[in-house]
């Protein structure tokens, strides 16, 4: 992380791990707001980057969907995640 932002309902942060290889610096924010949590991401380039949004293993296709509302196309696969280094669980994923 490169840089960020925490306010009482507002986080912003900056990272380049995409830099090295892409040239790119990714920005996410999350505003907290009337009980939703709306998240942004931006680059600083045009690119054909893929949002993904990793949920616990616990919560359910059908819950993720009657909860989540996007703006796009969400198509909830099942993905891997690691909670501990080298060590991963199956969980549901936005794709």
């Amino acid at each position: 992380m490169i840089d960020k932002e925490e306010k009482k309902d507002y986080i912003k942060a900056i990272h380049n791990g995409y830099y090295k290889k892409f040239g790119i610096f990714h920005t996410r924010e999350w505003i907290l707001k009337n009980e939703k949590i709306i998240i942004k991401d931006s680059l600083n380039k045009k690119s054909k980057a893929i949002f993904r949004l990793h949920f616990h293993p616990s919560i359910s296709k059908e819950e993720i969907k009657k909860t989540v509302k996007s703006n796009y196309e969400m198509n909830i696969v099942t993905d891997l995640i690691a909670f501990e280094y080298n060590k991963r669980s199956k969980n549901k994923c936005s794709k």
